[in-house]
Order: C-alpha cells, then sequence, then structure tokens
C-alpha cells in the first residue's frame, strides 16, 4: 500500500478501511522513512477518524487507529529509537474507561523477519500457556521480555528489560 492509500483509506470513513490503514502505519512503525510522509497528514487524519463508528470484534477498531496516530505522532516528535513503541502507553479515544493501553499486536517473530529485533533466549511459560522472548533491538540493541499469550486470540506483552548499574 502506497502512502496515498493509506491516507485514502486512513481519511475514507469507511470503517474496514480505516482499519486496514492503520494496521499498515503500526506495520512499518518502526521505519521512520515510511512514517515520515505521513506525519503532514496527521491533522486531516485524527479529524477524518474522530467519532467515526468503527465497531470491531473481540478487539474495537479504535484500539488499532488511536495507536497508528500515535506512531505518527512518535515519529513527529520523538528521537528514541523507534522500539520505544514496543512499551509506548497511549489512551483510546472514547474509551469507556480512562486508562492507558499499550499495543499488544507486536509479534516478535514477525518482528525478526522485519530486521527490527533479533530473539537472544526463548522459554515455553508453564503449563504451555506460550512463550516467553528475551528480544534486543537491532538498532539501539534495548532488551526488552515479550510474553506471548492467548485468550480468545494471541497476543504479545513487551516489557523493556531494566538495566543493571
Amino acid at each position: 500500500m502506497t502512502t496515498k492509500e493509506i491516507i485514502e483509506f486512513i481519511t475514507s470513513q469507511d470503517s474496514h478501511k480505516v482499519w486496514e490503514a492503520a494496521c499498515r502505519i503500526i506495520n512499518m512503525g518502526q521505519d521512520y522513512d515510511k512514517i515520515a510522509p505521513l506525519i503532514a497528514h496527521l491533522p486531516l487524519i485524527k479529524a477524518k477518524t474522530e467519532g467515526l463508528h468503527k465497531g470491531g470484534g473481540l478487539v474495537s477498531k479504535q484500539h488499532f487507529i488511536d495507536f497508528a496516530i500515535k506512531t505518527i505522532e512518535f515519529h513527529e516528535s520523538s528521537h528514541e529509537c523507534p522500539c520505544a513503541l514496543y512499551v509506548k502507553e497511549y489512551q483510546l479515544n472514547n474509551d469507556v474507561v480512562t486508562r492507558m493501553h499499550q499495543y499488544d499486536g507486536f509479534d516478535p517473530n514477525r518482528e525478526i523477519e522485519k530486521g527490527n529485533v533479533k530473539i537472544l533466549n526463548t522459554t515455553l511459560i508453564q503449563n504451555n500457556q506460550g512463550y516467553s522472548y528475551l528480544v534486543e533491538c537491532t538498532k539501539c540493541e534495548e532488551k526488552y521480555q515479550v510474553e506471548e499469550l492467548e485468550y480468545h486470540f494471541q497476543w504479545w506483552h513487551w516489557k523493556r528489560v531494566i538495566k543493571n548499574a
């Protein structure tokens, strides 16, 4: 999907197209060069997605849209390594309860395929509940502990590993 198509989809107010573009933005969120052309369109993206009935099944499509916007904002204003997005918290628009969320769709295996991280260690979580990964960012060498979890769908919880002083 080209930048032009992403902008057309996310501003279309068609809930499926908006969701599809949001997922694409999140997927390329580790690559500044791919996100940079979207920064100028951020006000339009926010305006066109505000108050849109997005629907969703087990996970609201708002979750994806808000994190896509947070990804563009991150690249607009941050000088951190984009791996910080793995643990970035954000607030859902129109959420019933005001609380912070962390995007839980970053599969470390897909991040490896994109060259964003490398796995240092993998262990099976007790009672075959999924896997725990120790991963390292290929850009800045920041380490993360990632737990693969599943309930109605598979998801991943990332935590930055605290360095010993």
